[in-house]
């Protein structure tokens, strides 16, 4: 028998598609990472040693370069680093009275599947930021020269402090040309972007379209706003250097109590796992 209006699986699949898209629209630090699916509660990863490999076996006394002919080749022996993660479960719900949905001035429906989607997708955000910062403060944290919104106009350079970023991840192996991530606040991007050698050069790349937060390119670096990124600091993320393990994606359940209430559930689980944190670096001090 065909499904009334009313009935849950119709509901169910029609909230369901809602709430992922506003989720997708507002979530926007995800994207910085490598995605991978889970079977597992704790994942255990490798991370790799940034370094080139170098002689590994010092007894054969045989350099890379300059090897001997007919000598026994060098043995490169590359390190990594055990570590484990356990994934998080980001779940929330909302309910509606059915008087609600039938009376209210408000589509309050419509709003309640906004907001549920907005709030997991602001933890989501908020919990992968967070990781980057702790991981961050091992690889590196500089101070800019001055603040983005200095009022001397002169000492203002969020380019050059962006610049020595770069500079000090390619001295650590880490490529971030072309490919990288630049996270800024609203501030700090309305800050970096009005400054007279951004606003005048040609070579500044805007984003077509504006989605998931891209809001351009600059030094090669792909910009993403977000609220999630720390107030008065930037980050530089190249692109490899995480990864998000994904055990369940964002999933969405309607309940109906018949004549009493509409309740939509939604929730996801995964974790990020920093597999090189000197991929990460962090611009502290840029806004007054």
């Amino acid at each position: 028998m065909a499904d009334a209006v009313h009935q849950k699986d119709i509901k169910g699949e029609n909230i369901n598609r809602a709430v992922q898209g506003i989720t997708r629209l507002r979530a926007k630090l995800k994207q910085v990472a490598a995605q991978f699916s889970s079977s597992a509660w704790t994942e255990t990863y490798y991370r790799e040693t940034a370094g080139e490999i170098d002689i590994g076996d010092a007894g054969t006394g045989i350099a890379i370069q300059g090897t001997p002919r007919l000598a026994a080749f060098p043995y490169l022996q590359e390190t990594w680093s055990k570590v484990s993660g356990r994934h998080e479960k980001f779940a929330g719900e909302g309910m509606i009275s059915m008087e609600d949905t039938l009376t209210d001035a408000i589509d309050v429906q419509a709003r309640t599947i906004e907001r549920v989607g907005r709030a997991i997708a602001n933890k989501v955000d908020l919990n992968i930021y967070t990781v980057l910062t702790a991981a961050t403060s091992t690889s590196g944290v500089v101070a800019a020269g001055d603040t983005w919104d200095s009022a001397t106009l002169a000492n203002r350079d969020a380019l050059g402090d962006i610049t020595i970023g770069i500079a000090a991840m390619e001295a650590n192996n880490i490529d971030v040309s072309g490919s990288g991530f630049l996270l800024l606040t609203p501030k700090d991007y309305g800050n970096l972007i009005r400054q007279t050698d951004i606003v005048n050069n040609p070579s500044f790349k805007t984003a077509d379209v504006v989605t998931n937060g891209r809001v351009g390119q600059i030094l090669g670096l792909n910009i993403i706003v977000s609220n999630n990124v720390t107030t008065d600091e930037a980050m530089i993320v190249a692109r490899g250097a995480v990864s998000w393990r994904s055990a369940q994606s964002q999933r969405t359940e309607v309940i109906v109590d018949p004549g009493i209430k509409i309740t939509i559930r939604s929730w996801e689980i995964g974790h990020l796992q920093t597999v090189q944190p000197l991929g990460l670096y962090t611009i502290t001090n840029t806004q007054l």
